[in-house]
């Protein structure tokens, strides 16, 4: 029995011991299998990143970036610009942001090199020279930043600007922003601030160009920082504050944290300590929360000195700085470092623990003779002079200062140069020097009488550019107004030119239409009456006698009583007939006699034509004064048509054996009626119509 519960046991182990087996095969298995997606997700998104730096400029990610050690970005940067050997944008992208790394890591000589490349690369390829701009933009923050060259680092802003100016870029607003700030604070760090505040006004008209409140946020910045240089505190007081109200839940902390900071010392710089304490402490606070420990070893320092100048709170002061001098500390910061020993060894020589105050007086000047500034130099020199004179040490406090003075150039810190010459006067006063105090007083007068001298003539110098900007400004808005009332003119000439075009051109169409219509009429007239109008002179000239033999009747045609008597009419004989039957083949063959009521003139030319005449003559007399003024050939054959009706009424009366003169009169109001048709019956209807009412008249003539 026990040897079967033993050996079931030893079953149940072994499965168990075959399950674990399983659990830690699968837990391996998956742990490969995540390894791998892990790896190639990362290859992926690595991938993803190397082909953005070869398509854009990638800032962002590089500041977001630069510090992670494990962040493979540069070597992948690193190796396509090794294998590319294409000089294209993907290779200028690649080139720019190598060019932006090695600057942020500080690396100043092989930053400087590379957008040299960089910018040729961007010539040669005929890039937009948006691209030149940009990197010469980075060129210049090199010189300024990392060489402290500023007036090399405003040659190539200007170049740059020059660069964007000819620019199509959509980006190329931005771009003169970011310049402009620049040279703003390029000419505020060389104390030039006229040209400073110029620069700083037209960032300010960019970033309203722009719409972008954090672009008006950082020139807003800039003009107060330039304001505060000025010594305009009130001025760079509002452009902070109108830099704060502006701000909201979308506006980066950092940028608020700086522009706490700045209000805080343009309070302090007013002896305004508790509004100035208020916001240095939300820039602490800030710059803490962000991590950025320069920024916030800057603000510990402004804290700190707002509790000094108020006077009742040296332990606090010594919280503040002892927390900056432990972030300086941390970051490696030597120039920090001696700053904030600085800061500790003066407070506590206001709170009089001398050795304290010694003891990091010393190491902050040990620190501070090895850096770049001396600012923060002479003012520890200061400070350990007023230790020496506390110590009873007042001929070392005098050589301290005095050493200070032909070790450090003073001049470029005026108000620091003349606090510290102040001291020196008291110091030779205390030890009884009075020729040396006379002395230096003298030349602080001098210096006073000269710095007066210098203010009045930048005083006038500015007084007569206001004055020539404001005469520029009047004959500008002098020109406005002339070129506005030119423009008025001009605009009046050219809408009375307009309208006067507008008419020609009407009158052109009025013109063309007319004629189309009139001609479209006149066609159709032609059709109507299928001949050419002819005036009555035409019709004289064209029919002068023609003669025919109709069933023995001869009629005889002229224009006119005269044309009887212009005619070199022989009696008429079948040769006439001969000779004129081509010009008599129109009308039917018809002769007629066109004249003005004259019978006895008629009787006698006539009579002279009946002596020689073997058949009856008819004249036919219509009055000139009942017809228009132009005939068509449609009248004339009217008229004919008249005649054949006639002559076959007098060719039925059988009495009728001689020549008769038959006048008719046609009244204008039968032609109407006559011609209502050119139907030939209708023609005929309508000559009968007329008759009857008596618009035909027609009287027998007996010669």
């Amino acid at each position: 029995m026990l040897s079967k519960i033993h050996s079931n046991k030893e079953i149940h182990f072994k499965q168990n011991l075959k399950t674990l087996h399983r659990c830690i095969l699968l837990f391996f298995f998956i742990s490969i299998i995540t390894y791998s997606l892990k790896g190639v997700t990362q290859n992926i998104s690595s991938k993803k990143e190397n082909f953005s730096f070869i398509n854009s400029y990638q800032y962002s990610y590089i500041n977001e970036h630069i510090n992670k050690p494990k962040d493979k970005i540069i070597e992948q940067i690193k190796l396509f610009i090794q294998n590319n050997n294409h000089k294209d944008i993907k290779q200028y992208f690649a080139e720019h942001n190598f060019a932006y790394i090695l600057f942020k890591k500080h690396q100043k000589e092989a930053t400087i090199k590379k957008l040299d490349q960089t910018i040729a690369l961007a010539k040669s390829i005929s890039l937009d020279s948006y691209h030149v701009a940009k990197s010469l933009l980075l060129r210049a923050k090199t010189y300024g930043i990392l060489f402290r060259n500023t007036p090399r680092a405003i040659k190539d802003l200007k170049q740059a600007i020059t660069s964007n100016e000819q620019s199509q870029h959509p980006q190329k607003v931005n771009l003169q922003f970011d310049l402009q700030t620049a040279m703003a604070q390029a000419f505020n760090q060389l104390g030039q601030l006229t040209k400073a505040q110029q620069y700083s006004q037209q960032a300010l008209n960019s970033a309203k160009q722009l719409n972008d409140n954090n672009e008006t946020i950082y020139a807003l910045i800039i003009a107060g920082r330039i304001a505060f240089q000025q010594d305009k505190f009130d001025q760079a007081y509002q452009f902070f504050f109108q830099a704060l109200q502006r701000s909201d839940e979308k506006t980066p902390k950092k940028q608020i944290a700086s522009i706490e900071l700045r209000l805080a010392i343009a309070y302090e710089s007013q002896n305004i300590y508790e509004q100035a304490l208020v916001h240095a402490k939300k820039a602490a606070t800030l710059y803490s929360e962000l991590s950025e420990e320069r920024l916030q070893i800057k603000s510990l320092r402004v804290l700190g000195n707002i509790y000094l100048s108020l006077g009742h709170d040296i332990d606090t002061a010594l919280v503040h700085f002892i927390n900056g001098l432990t972030i300086a500390k941390e970051i490696k910061s030597n120039n920090y470092i001696g700053q904030m020993q600085y800061l500790i060894g003066k407070s506590y020589l206001l709170d009089r623990q001398l050795t304290k105050a010694k003891k990091y007086l010393n190491s902050a000047q040990n620190i501070l003779e090895l850096g770049s500034s001396k600012f923060y130099l002479a003012l520890n020199a200061v400070e350990l002079a007023k230790l020496a004179e506390e110590t009873g040490q007042s001929e070392h406090a005098i050589n301290l200062v005095e050493h200070l003075k032909t070790t450090i150039n003073l001049t470029k810190y005026p108000s620091l140069n003349a606090e510290i010459n102040q001291y020196l006067l008291s110091l030779y006063v205390k030890q009884q020097k009075f020729k040396a105090a006379y002395q230096l007083q003298q030349k602080m007068f001098t210096n006073v009488d000269l710095q007066k001298s210098l203010q009045n003539e930048q005083m006038i110098k500015k007084f007569d550019h206001d004055v020539e900007i404001k005469t520029l400004t009047t004959r500008l808005n002098e020109s406005k107004k002339k070129v506005g009332l030119a423009q008025a003119k001009l605009n009046d000439l050219t809408n009375k030119n307009t309208r006067y075009l507008m008419l020609l051109l009407l009158a052109a169409i009025v013109i063309i239409i007319t004629y189309l219509q009139y001609r479209k009429w006149y066609k159709t007239y032609q059709k109507r009456c299928k001949n050419s109008f002819l005036t009555w002179s035409a019709f004289k000239k064209k029919v002068i006698i023609k003669a025919s033999k109709n069933n023995n009747f001869t009629i005889i045609a002229c224009a006119s009583k005269d044309d009887i008597d212009q005619q070199s009419v022989q009696p008429l004989t079948p040769e006439l007939s001969l000779m004129l039957c081509n010009e008599a083949s129109l009308h039917h063959n018809v002769i007629w006699h066109i004249c003005e009521n004259n019978q006895q003139k008629i009787k006698q030319k006539l009579n002279s034509f009946v002596e020689h005449a073997s058949m009856p003559l008819f004249n036919l007399s219509l009055p000139l004064n009942n017809f228009p003024q132009n005939i068509s050939d449609h009248y004339l054959q009217l008229i004919e048509q008249l005649i054949i009706l006639l002559m076959k009424k007098v060719q039925t009366d059988q009495s009728v054996m001689q020549a008769r003169l038959i006048k008719i009169n046609i009244e204008a109001q039968a032609l109407p009626l006559i011609f209502s048709s050119n139907n030939e019956q209708s023609i005929n209807d309508g000559i009968n119509e007329a008759m009857k009412q008596e618009l035909i008249n027609t009287k027998t003539i007996q010669i």
